[in-house]
């Protein structure tokens, strides 16, 4: 990432820019010693700084406060993709109807139903589904999974995967959340894809299982290609912090196609830190924010 703030309020002014990631002050330094006029140089940084942003396929987002230098506007950049949102997606994961309605009210703007979070979440009830989603004005995404334990299911354990996610399409809700693994700990690719067309029009987010795959990266590009919208996953480790280089990997691979919901022990408590830490479109956590 790189942070630019450009004053240009005539002529002679220089373009101000600081590179975190990209260290060319080296170059600035040499141009600024050569004997021109103070207007060519200017010219000539700007053009160089600006085109490198090009050639690396950099895309400039305005943003507003708290990101601006002085009185100048701020421009926060990410390598192939542009920073989309300021207010990114807090996803928050409740196991009742009553604390979905409680963490929308605190500032929840998207809600994972679960029940039974004390083995990893489990498919809610209809009623609960069906409540919950008539009440809630944002979108409520539901856990289909069967039973607590490992991510390898039975052919009945299946079926009833599948019986809950055509459920979820007739009741309208607005997505759903599995994953499944093989006994191997690859990923259960053909019959993820199953459950992603039965899944019709409802995006899928791949869950936490991820964490436990082989080889999280080929994880992310399989899933990619059969059409997950999004994962949810902490890197591989306990908590996002810990994962935050895999974190940044794996949004790599994902790129525009497929988001990935940073997760493991984000909390209202330490959200800006692991915001600027792993920068993403989407976080998802217990205590996102504060019921």
């Amino acid at each position: 990432m790189c942070w630019i703030s450009p004053f240009l309020s005539g002529a002679g002014e220089a373009l101000s820019i600081v590179f975190e990631l990209f260290d060319i002050r080296g170059i600035a330094a040499h141009v600024a010693k050569v004997p021109i006029p103070n207007r060519v140089k200017n010219f000539l940084l700007s053009m160089l700084y600006f085109n490198l942003i090009k050639l690396l396929k950099f895309s400039i987002q305005n943003v507003n406060e708290p990101y601006s230098f002085n009185n100048g506007q701020a421009y926060f950049l990410t390598f192939g993709s542009k920073y989309k949102k300021m207010n990114p997606v807090k996803e928050v994961c409740v196991e009742s109807y009553q604390e979905a309605i409680l963490a929308a009210a605190a500032g929840a703007t998207r809600i994972e139903l679960c029940e039974n979070l004390s083995c990893g979440g489990t498919t809610p009830s209809y009623g609960t589904i069906k409540k919950t989603i008539e009440k809630l004005q944002i979108p409520v995404m539901v856990m289909i999974r069967p039973r607590g334990g490992d991510f390898c299911y039975t052919t009945d354990e299946f079926e009833i995967m599948r019986e809950d996610i055509r459920m979820c399409n007739l009741l309208g809700v607005d997505g759903v959340v599995f994953g499944l693994l093989k006994r191997d700990n690859r990923i259960d690719v053909e019959r993820t894809s199953e459950l992603v067309d039965l899944a019709h029009s409802m995006p899928v987010t791949f869950h936490k299982a991820i964490d436990d795959s082989r080889d999280l990266l080929q994880s992310v590009a399989q899933l990619k290609n059969i059409g997950i919208s999004r994962i949810l996953t902490s890197g591989g480790q306990p908590t996002a912090v810990e994962g935050a280089e895999m974190l940044r990997k794996m949004i790599g691979i994902a790129g525009d196609q497929m988001k990935i919901i940073v997760a493991g022990k984000v909390t209202f408590e330490n959200f800006e830190e692991i915001k600027l830490l792993i920068p993403s479109d989407e976080y998802h956590g217990r205590r996102l924010v504060k019921f």
